[in-house]
């Protein structure tokens, strides 16, 4: 890592890896919580250590955010404290994004099975162990070794959820708090992890079990959920995607959680009160603290729209490889955009806009101009972007007031068909979500949309009808009137 001073803060260039998950244990400790993430560790780890000092039982909490917002990255550096200030806590992080089952017991086995192998060999990789200090891990796998040789493969198969709380209170009867980390909790619901009926059971019987859990009566530690949205979100998508595990939750539960998801535990009220709940959402202004503090170089216009489509570190880290492999020497220039989504553009010109404007039309020709020179975020009072907007276009006019309403009025078609966004309070036009995230090559927004030729299609036919129908009732208006 090499710091580099400035007046007020240390901006580092170091590698950022494009999913935490990737970075191995002793690069992660170089790497910085930035903003609210940042808060919530110092926020979190207290409530953590109140336990192991006897002042509180237990120590629930969630982690909401999208795809690449950082949860991981929370979860492994709250860990990485754990093992570096406490000495009776362990981390049980369990990454269920890289499971095709539901298994408590090998959850469990897996994680010393990659505890043998840090220790062992040196490896430095796993996603479910942080806190570089060999000592200290040995410590912990001793305890949790004898822990789960008390429990026999019989009674983990009789009841996975039952000897998983044998062996948690295990850990307690041996001086330990586990404190344990369900990561990506969503693909139970949404993902491939039940893939057997046997992962079914557990996760029916888990779920039955989860409130005693949270309320801190199963064991002493801690417990957190991770997830991209709330459980009640994610049972609707569930009784679309996954009805099987819908339909014998519901036998379980007596009710239909789709009708009534404040039955499943997590969403119980006495729950929702006890769970300590962090949001992790991104603004401009973190993101671009995030890329100043690791000089991750990018046109604030550039920036800016990634904010409105993928507000995640992930998205502009991602994209700063992207435009570095691009033109490393003029990336501060917002028409580098041009180029990085020069292939997409084509394609949405092409198989996306011609087919709903006129032949004799140029509005795409429009469009294509402004993208191509980086033109995604237009702030209407900005006199140097107006000009710079009029000359591209090859308009003029015979002052500044004619000549800021013709481009205004180009603007205002464009937002009439779905390509930009207009802001009122704030004055701002801005590239449409779906349309930049096309451009981009990602595939689905953040709250999990689909931005494809197909959707973007029916979003610029309905523009255009609803702008129809605008002016047909405008029509009408006046022969009334």
């Amino acid at each position: 890592m090499t710091p580099m001073e400035t007046s007020n803060e240390q901006i580092y260039n170091i590698y950022l890896p494009k999913v935490a998950e990737e970075s191995p244990i002793d690069s992660l400790e170089k790497i910085e919580p930035v903003g609210k993430i940042r808060n919530y560790i110092d926020i979190s780890f207290e409530g953590i250590k109140r336990v192991e000092n006897g002042v509180s039982a237990f120590y629930p909490m969630a982690i909401f955010g999208y795809y690449g917002s950082g949860k991981t990255f929370f979860v492994r550096k709250l860990s990485e404290k754990i093992v570096k200030e406490l000495e009776r806590t362990i981390p049980l992080h369990f990454y269920l994004g890289q499971t095709s089952y539901f298994d408590l017991i090998k959850f469990v086995d897996e994680l010393i099975e990659s505890i043998e192998v840090f220790i062992e060999r040196g490896d430095k990789t796993k996603a479910t162990i942080s806190g570089y200090n060999p000592e200290k891990w040995m410590k912990y796998l001793e305890v949790l070794k004898a822990a789960r040789e008390k429990i026999s493969n019989e009674e983990a198969e009789k009841s996975n959820v039952e000897a998983f709380i044998k062996f948690l209170n295990e850990i307690n009867h041996a001086g330990y708090y586990p404190f344990v980390f369900f990561d990506e909790f969503e693909t139970v619901w949404i993902g491939g992890v039940l893939q057997d009926d046997r992962s079914y059971r557990v996760f029916v019987d888990f779920s039955s079990r989860l409130f005693e859990m949270i309320r801190g009566k199963a064991y002493s530690g801690g417990i957190c959920f991770v997830l991209t949205k709330p459980v009640r979100e994610l049972i609707r998508e569930a009784a679309s995607m996954n009805p099987r595990l819908v339909r014998e939750l519901n036998e379980a539960f007596g009710t239909s959680l789709v009708d009534y998801p404040e039955m499943y535990p997590l969403e119980r009220e006495p729950a929702r009160e006890t769970l300590n709940i962090f949001n992790i959402n991104w603004s401009y202004e973190d993101l671009e603290l995030l890329s100043k503090k690791y000089n991750l170089v990018i046109h604030e216009d550039i920036l800016m729209a990634i904010s409105r489509v993928l507000p995640t570190p992930r998205a502009v880290i991602n994209i700063y490889y992207k435009l570095l492999a691009i033109n490393r020497s003029n990336i501060t220039s917002p028409t580098i955009f041009g180029k990085l989504a020069e292939d997409k553009l084509d394609i949405f010109i092409n198989k996306v806009i011609s087919e709903f404007v006129a032949p004799n039309s140029k509005w795409h020709l429009i469009f294509k101009t402004l993208v191509e020179n980086g033109i995604l975020y237009v702030y209407s009072r900005d006199w140097e972007t107006i000009k710079k907007i009029a000359a591209l276009l090859e308009v003029s006019a015979s002052d500044e007031k004619k000549l800021v309403q013709k481009v205004k009025n180009y603007l205002n078609k464009l937002r009439d068909l779905g390509l930009y966004e207009y802001n009122k309070p704030y004055s701002t036009y801005l590239i449409s979500p779906d349309v930049l995230a096309f451009l981009l090559g990602i595939e689905k927004l953040p709250d999990g949309r689909k931005a494809n030729e197909d959707t973007l299609k029916l979003k610029v036919k309905a523009k255009i009808e609803e702008r129809k129908k605008k002016k047909q009732m405008y029509r009408e208006s006046k022969v009334i009137s």
